[in-house]
């Protein structure tokens, strides 16, 4: 999702223009996305009842969300070398709507920075 919006974001310049190999092109622009997901984990136990002493079954549910972290490195196709990288994390959000929605606001803001750093926008003038 987050390479589906940096790409389309790109495209939209007219700066660059996308090739299929990266042996003709001039920059190559990864895109990688760590976390973002979320578990669920039960665990149940049998402890002694504090009234009968008899086992009762008790359990537990939790939910665990990480933080997805999008990272945006852009390469000299010749040489290999880095010449900029961006790190965004999307907010956490229970539901997966949400969720998608915030990792593409990340990768927006990252295409954004990105743009700001090829084309510096107009300083505001000072009083």
């Amino acid at each position: 999702m987050a390479y589906d919006v940096i790409s389309s974001t790109i495209d939209g310049w007219g700066r660059f223009a996308m090739v299929e190999s990266a042996d003709k092109a001039d920059l190559v622009i990864e895109i990688s996305t760590v976390g973002g997901s979320s578990e669920i984990q039960v665990s149940a136990s049998d402890t002694p009842s504090l009234m009968t002493g008899k086992p009762e079954r008790a359990s537990t549910t939790s939910k665990e969300i990480s933080d997805a972290e999008i990272t945006m490195t852009v390469v000299d196709a010749k040489s290999k070398r880095v010449l900029w990288t961006a790190t965004e994390k999307a907010k956490n959000a229970l539901r997966e709507k949400a969720r998608e929605n915030n990792l593409v606001e990340a990768a927006e803001k990252l295409a954004s920075r990105f743009h700001d750093r090829l084309e510096p926008p107009p300083a505001k003038p000072q009083n």
